[in-house]
């Protein structure tokens, strides 16, 4: 579709430059601005949530002297978000904001603060929890001004940082605990030490391609000791081996020259994850959870510095995991050990008590920093955010500023006027909030409704009902929400005779659009409810490989069944990933499996096809994702995630006879950057949006070139994408920031056409709804509270110009119904995409200059409406709300000499919904709101 256009003509087609990592350039037409920089104007917006957070995996406090730390002591500090970045505070926790953005990755496993030095930082980027969902980093980054600038990345090959222990007598003298690849052997693992800042780094301790270290302590008496733990293991797709003869505990005492193993009265055998830690007021006595088989398995103790250790508790449940020791700095006897449910002892481990285990506080501790001024002060870090309490645990206050929210899955429903988005987030159940409010600010943490417990995952509402919501946990856990009442019903599937159900970890739901009542679920199988859940029955065979996962090999051969902790913290293996149904016709179905299957049936289930082969792409690759067309009944599209095999390639492929051949589109997407997701746009075919690791690209051909759509949104890992179609919304679940929106596609929906022209092309204007923003505000938010972003309020205008003289100028008009221009805003003639928005208010030159202090509409803001019907918010700016109505949107490019390009779009400014008065007794205060501002401008200019 072209805006009518009075002079244009054609141009030179623009070649795509896409973005990211390691991402080969493409060289654009000569003079033609890049697809990558045209789309800078296209900004995401973020709605959080903040209120359950997310996984925090470690904390920085700057400790120095007072002079260098800011004053008291806890007031600055840093925390690492698994796969959020780095966020920092100033004021000892009440408000944080992200630092680490500009370094391109969200995963992040350790932070350090120099302790003579508050403004030098190191970042290790990638997560050392072991996790199903653990991302992995790029190396080790730092900063020397607070978190404003970084460094590239050292250490690249590290993948997975666990500690950064920095010299206090020389902030250049810096340790790293590299763990490695998660899922494959070799990569970079050991105690890495630089002495001059990072530019050179020395190895000073490596067992084996399949061993790294997860903890480093340094004595606070004496830098050159350190003690450090090594850990064997490695991840699959189909299991976890978390044990091995290579994991321990050494020792230093020459500043990392030579390492001893240390060994009397520690656990003999296969080991796991170990933790360490050192008590700063007795530096002597060390402190270790260490996994270890049957009565070896628990906590020791030493008080000759490492020489000889001592069993004082045997229990340490999911060590995996947790396993991280923190010795209280002002007392030696008082320890913390951190796991699902922390524990506390005060006698040096021989009697254990429950730690932060109530005031809300969430379960599963990962991270804590307990004030060595003042041992009532402690933070504390866990799956669902950051805690403080200043009563020694009796009372915590957690924050809820923090956007660390890992969603697996989003959706969206198709309420008016607002939409809602769904989600699952990972140990933070499933919930629901509007993609915008109708106030000044965006939404809040308390916009959001839990829908169901546990880890949550899909969180879908029914096409037909959207009250009617279903919603996920582990392990196949699928209940039916009520949106009205509040009441939640499982529905899970019961295994049948002969059938033994294997559930993938984020369980794929698809409600259908073409029959109400009709829900699809899967397992290992495929299920259909014709009568939302209440009962189902079973369409497919086993889809998956059937593999028996105890006959696989890990680390070199297959390994006993008793072997410590197997398998342990993984989902069934053979399970469908991901399940799409036909948006043209009932009854075809795609789905992909985590063992690398692709199916399809045309017939609700009676038969399927099944592909096991994609050429380029590795056997048993996990299916991440599968989109059936709209556009064309054959098409299907698939991206596969080979992460955990270590393969950190893209794979997108797509098939146009129903999955029997496939083609790859991967085009020039970003090298090491997997991807989780495909959607296509529901009006243009060849406008497809993937979510990667490390953020979305889209691409206008189909998958030939691909560009970044960065603007507004950090590096973070992306799971899933919905497009909103009535509002035609790009909607990004972020495993790590939450949920962003990019408003309003119709710029990259018309971009290939939009290229093509000679000069100018002028967007499709959407339609808004024209209602006036709520100013008020919740008196007990204070400056802690969480606001997300609403969208500029108002109707976005964008515009493409091509090539226009430089001697050009440009003009965007609006007209309403009647031919007049109720009002012009600034335009750009030089070569660039541009969205400025009209804040739906009539002005200039109508009514005359709007003054500088008349409301702006911008984002955050609403452009007013004052107290009394549209006059307020600029000290008598000659402004007010527009009528609802049709309008219509000029763009003027006039060259010194020769004829002007003009390009028109109409669009219309809807009612709102909830507005009493008649469309005529609008457009009756219309024309008074006109005469006031006239008669203020005869007055004022007077």
């Amino acid at each position: 579709m072209s805006p009518s256009v009075l002079r244009t003509g054609r141009g030179r087609a623009l070649a795509s430059l896409a973005a990211g990592l390691l991402l080969p350039s493409v060289l654009p037409a000569q003079g033609a601005l890049p697809d990558s920089q045209l789309v800078r104007s296209l900004s995401y917006r973020n709605i959080g949530p903040a209120s359950m957070s997310g996984r925090i995996t470690d904390i920085a406090v700057v400790e120095g002297p007072r002079s260098v730390r800011g004053g008291r002591l806890g007031t600055t500090m840093y925390v690492a978000v698994a796969t959020g970045g780095i966020w920092k505070s100033t004021n000892a926790g009440l408000t944080w904001a992200p630092v680490s953005d500009s370094i391109g990755v969200g995963s992040i496993g350790a932070v350090a603060v120099a302790p003579s030095n508050g403004d030098v930082v190191w970042a290790g980027s990638g997560e050392s929890n072991n996790m199903r969902s653990s991302s992995w980093g790029v190396g080790a980054f730092k900063s020397t001004d607070g978190g404003k600038t970084w460094s590239k990345a050292m250490l690249p090959k590290t993948q997975h940082i666990s500690r950064i222990v920095i010299d206090p007598r020389d902030p250049d003298i810096v340790y790293v605990a590299a763990m490695g690849p998660l899922w494959a052997p070799g990569g970079d693992r050991g105690i890495f030490k630089t002495v001059d800042g990072g530019k050179t780094w020395t190895n000073t301790k490596s067992l084996s391609q399949h061993t790294g270290f997860t903890e480093l302590v340094m004595d606070p008496n004496n830098p050159d000791v350190l003690y450090a733990a090594s850990y064997q293991r490695e991840r699959r797709a189909y299991g976890f081996l978390p044990s091995g003869p290579e994991s321990g505990i050494w020792k230093t005492t020459d500043a990392g020259k030579t390492w001893n193993r240390l060994t009397s009265g520690l656990p003999t055998g296969d080991a796991g994850r170990i933790g360490l830690a050192v008590c700063r007021s007795r530096p002597n006595t060390l402190y270790a959870s260490v996994h270890a088989s049957g009565t070896q398995n628990g906590f020791y103790r030493s008080d000759d510095a490492g020489a000889t250790w001592r069993q004082t508790d045997r229990s340490n449940g999911t060590a995996w995991y947790y396993s991280q020791v923190r010795c209280d700095p002002s007392d030696a006897e008082h320890v913390v050990r951190l796991n699902v449910g922390s524990t506390e002892s005060y006698d040096g481990g021989k009697t254990w008590r429950g730690y932060a285990g109530g005031g809300g506080v969430h379960s599963d501790h990962h991270a804590l920093w307990i004030n060595p001024e003042d041992p009532d002060h402690h933070v504390m870090g866990n799956d669902g955010g950051l805690d403080i309490t200043y009563d020694r645990g009796r009372s915590w206050y957690n924050n809820e500023n923090i956007v660390g929210a890992q969603f697996y899955a989003i959706s969206v429903d198709d309420q008016w006027p607002f939409y809602h988005v769904y989600g699952g987030l990972q140990d933070n159940q499933t919930w629901g909030g509007p993609n915008r409010t109708r106030n000044t600010y965006g939404p809040t943490n308390a916009d959001w409704v839990r829908m169901a417990g546990g880890d949550g995952f899909f969180n879908v509402a029914d096409k037909f009902d959207a009250d009617v919501v279903y919603a996920e946990s582990q392990n196949g856990g699928i209940q039916r929400y009520n949106a009205k009442t509040g009441q939640t019903k499982g529905i899970k599937p019961l295994a049948k005779e002969g059938e033994k159900h294997r559930y993938n970890w984020s369980a794929p739901i698809v409600p259908s659009r073409h029959t109400g009542g009709t829900v699809y679920f899967a397992a290992n199988y495929v299920f259909k409810s014709n009568d939302r859940g209440d009962s189902w029955k079973t369409i497919s065979p086993d889809l998956t490989r059937n593999l028996n996962r105890n006959q696989l090999p890990m680390r070199g051969s297959v390994p006993p069944r008793d072997a410590l902790g197997l398998h342990e913290g993984t989902a069934a293996f053979g399970n469908i990933s991901a399940v799409s149904e036909s948006p043209r016709r009932a009854g075809i179905l795609a789905v992909g499996t985590d063992d690398g299957v692709i199916a399809v049936t045309r017939n609700d289930g009676q038969s399927w096809n099944r592909i096991t082969s994609f050429a380029g792409v590795p056997d048993t690759t996990y299916v991440s994702g599968v989109q059936l067309s709209k556009h064309a009944d054959g098409t299907v599209y698939a991206t596969f995630d080979g992460h955990r095999s270590n393969d950190m390639k893209p794979y997108v492929y797509k098939s146009t006879d129903f999955g029997a051949t496939w083609t790859s589109i991967t085009g020039n997407l970003p090298a090491l950057g997997p991807v989780q997701v495909i959607r296509e746009h529901h009006r243009e075919p060849n406008l497809l949006f993937v979510g990667t690791e490390f953020g979305v690209f889209f691409t206008i051909d189909g998958g030939t070139t691909w560009t970044a759509l960065k603007t507004g949104m950090p590096g973070v890992p992306v799971w899933d994408l919905a497009i909103q179609e009535r509002w035609n919304d790009l909607v990004v679940g972020t495993h790590g920031r939450g949920v962003f929106i990019l408003d309003d596609l119709s710029a990259l929906e018309h971009l290939a056409a939009a290229k093509r022209e000679s000069v100018a092309y002028l967007f499709p204007a959407r339609n808004e709804i024209a209602f006036q923003l709520d100013g008020s505000r919740n008196s007990g938010m204070g400056s802690t509270g969480f606001t997300g972003q609403n969208p500029e309020h108002g109707v976005r205008l964008a515009y493409l110009v091509n090539n226009a003289p430089a001697d050009a100028k440009a003009k965007l008009e609006i007209i309403d119904a009647a031919g007049r221009v109720v009002r012009e805003l600034p335009a750009n003639a030089k070569a660039g995409l541009y969205r400025p928005v009209w804040d739906m208010r009539v002005g200039a030159p109508l009514t005359g200059a709007v003054t500088a202090g008349a409301p702006a509409g911008g984002r955050g803001q609403g452009g007013g409406g004052g107290g009394f019907g549209g006059f307020g918010g600029g000290g008598g700016a000659r402004s007010y709300s527009a009528v609802p109505g049709s309008y219509t949107a000029r763009l003027t490019i006039t060259p010194a000499s020769g004829a002007a390009t003009v390009l028109t779009r109409k669009f219309t400014l809807l009612k709102d919904p909830e507005q009493t008065m008649s469309q005529g007794e609008l457009q009756s205060l219309d024309a008074f709101r006109l005469e006031v501002v006239r008669f203020q401008k005869r007055v004022t200019d007077a």
